[in-house]
This record gives C-alpha cells, structure tokens and sequence, in this order.
C-alpha cells in the first residue's frame, strides 16, 4: 500500500509520511482504519523501525493517527476534518437575560 524510493533524494520518513496521507486523502485508508505495526511495514518496505516509528510520531502530533498501546495505529477524525472545506457558521444569537424579583 505505501512506497518508498532508497534512490530518491528526499528522505524516506518524508515519502512515507507522504505516502500515508496520500492513502488517506485518496480514501484508501478511511477513519478508524488500522495502520501495519511498526515492525511489519518496516519489513515490508525494508526501512529501518526507527523510521517508520518516526512517521507515526509525527501523524501522531499532527492528529491524523491515533495510537493505542497494545492494540496498534489507527486512522483519526481529524485527518477528514482536515482535507474537507471549513465551514461557514452562522453567527451566535444574541441571548438577553432578564432578572425579576
């Protein structure tokens, strides 16, 4: 599902990191999809874990994974919130309070 280049000049927590968020936004990956572990993409795409641990920290920070100790990596809301448009809210309503005695 994800890719990386040992040949391309950008560094490979970049384009990993790139690749995730392409998954998402192309809605590969949805909201509450669960991501590999560390170790098995590390294997699968013959990263360094470090790297790959890296890239989750920094989705992490940034609200687009959430992870759980023990149970994995998970897709959040807020990478969804995050490509759509922001909505216009309609202006509060003036709430007046009147007191009597």
């Amino acid at each position: 599902m994800f890719q990386v280049d040992a040949d391309h000049p950008t560094p490979l927590y970049a384009q990993l990191e790139r690749s995730i968020r392409f998954a998402i936004a192309t809605g590969k990956l949805g909201i509450g999809d669960q991501l590999p572990t560390v170790r098995q993409l590390a294997v699968e795409l013959r990263i360094n874990a470090n790297t790959v641990a890296k890239v989750y920290t920094e989705l992490e920070r940034a609200g687009v994974v959430e992870t759980r100790r023990g149970v994995g990596t998970f897709v959040t809301g807020a990478a969804q919130r995050s490509r759509e448009p922001p909505r216009s809210r309609p202006a509060p309503a003036r709430v007046g309070r009147s007191f009597h005695n």
